[in-house]
């Protein structure tokens, strides 16, 4: 039977997520901030801005990282409640010009 015990063997990397996720820009490097791969840390950071229900803009050059949590629109704000109405294109007349309004 399996058992209980205190850590992984690999060990587990806890983020400081409540500072990173602050809206400022944070620069995170290899080695120094995290150990997976640049690619494998980017899909960490959309992660936890799914599960927090935000969203993250992500830019990775090497094993350079830079990211910004922000907030997403509330569902009391307009535009997130119904889109912008866009006006239908204007209709040709036979020669080709537009109808006089």
């Amino acid at each position: 039977m399996a058992r209980i015990i205190k850590r992984m063997l690999h060990g587990s990397i806890k983020y400081p997520w409540p500072l990173w996720t602050d809206g400022r820009v944070w620069r995170a490097k290899r080695d120094a901030d995290f150990r997976c791969t640049p690619a494998g840390f980017r899909n960490s950071l959309y992660t936890q801005a799914r599960r927090q229900k935000r969203k993250v803009i992500v830019f990775a050059k090497g094993n350079i990282v830079d990211f910004q949590f922000f907030d997403l629109p509330s569902a009391t704000t307009p535009a997130a409640t119904k889109p912008v109405p866009t006006p239908p294109p204007p209709r040709a007349t036979k020669q080709g010009t537009r109808p006089p309004h």
